[in-house]
């Protein structure tokens, strides 16, 4: 049974509608989670892993908020911040050949552009759809999203493994009755939980990272049988394509280490990664450099 355009309109348009609540109340649902983890830590298991006072207690404080804020931030810029969309005045141009016209949107998108049915638009280097953050995951918010992923993982680990430490040092007292209530246990089996998912997911988008792909277009090398077994052509190289992600405009210094970075060079360039940052992308999301177009 067919339905005119008007009605197939008119119903994307309701289920969009839903599926914009439905990711709201998944982002609530997230945060409401991570808060628990956090003051859950704070105030119950860092006063048994290390008194208050203590320089123990002090360092893992501070620590414990230096992770709980790299959560929270990366994860509200990849709420917030837009993938990366085609501009309404795009259109073809005959000096890029790899431009392909959106059959949706009937409009020319540039190379790495997908078009997303659930926001229905096309969004730049589309990644995927991630309801928890109830939209893409693209150009311009991968770099957040990624980070976000690690810093969840370092921050369960962090978390979880001194719960346990609490649960095997604690016998008796007032303090065991504590530590096995329903809340700390859900928390710490939660915990655990989100850092065995992390591990997986860190290492899933690792694995994209390095290798330059995004996870839509490593379906289709995948499946592609003239493309299977040869090397992704945005593949530049595993430093290479990391600085891509996070290279910021006016960032000289990962300019530095872009090629043959070596010892504390490169780790000093790791690091000067995971500081948070505001600061678009160098590249705008619309060309990237090939290795089989003369980059060295």
């Amino acid at each position: 049974m067919k339905c005119s355009p008007e009605v197939f309109r008119r119903i994307t348009s309701l289920l969009r509608f839903f599926g914009t609540i439905v990711g709201w109340g998944i982002i609530i649902l997230a945060c409401g989670l991570i808060t628990d983890v956090v003051v859950i830590y704070l105030w119950v298991i860092l006063p048994l892993v290390a008194p208050p006072g203590t320089w123990g207690n002090t360092l893992l404080f501070h620590l414990g908020c230096i992770l709980g804020f790299g959560i929270f931030f990366n994860y509200f810029c990849a709420l917030g911040i837009d993938p990366g969309v085609v501009p309404r005045q795009y259109g073809s141009n005959a000096g890029e050949a790899r431009n392909r016209p959106c059959q949706t949107c009937t409009t020319y998108k540039p190379p790495r552009t997908r078009h997303c049915s659930v926001c229905g638009r096309c969004v730049l280097k589309m990644d995927h759809h991630c309801p928890w953050i109830n939209g893409c995951v693209g150009h311009n918010n991968n770099r957040y999203f990624f980070s976000f992923l690690c810093y969840l993982m370092a921050g369960t680990f962090f978390t979880t493994s001194q719960s346990y430490y609490v649960f095997r040092t604690v016998n008796e007292g007032p303090n065991r009755e504590l530590i096995t209530s329903s809340i700390v246990v859900f928390t710490t089996i939660l915990g655990a939980l989100i850092f065995v998912a992390m591990v997986l997911f860190v290492g899933w988008n690792g694995y994209l990272l390095l290798t330059n792909q995004t996870a839509i277009e490593f379906q289709f090398n995948k499946f592609d049988p003239e493309l299977k077994g040869m090397r992704n052509v945005y593949d530049l190289g595993r430093w290479s394509n990391i600085v891509e992600v996070f290279q910021v405009r006016g960032d000289a210094f990962l300019r530095g280490t872009k090629r043959n970075a070596r010892g504390l060079r490169l780790l000093a360039a790791m690091l000067w990664i995971c500081v948070p940052s505001l600061i678009p992308l160098e590249s705008d999301g619309r060309s990237y450099p090939r290795w089989d177009s003369g980059f060295v």
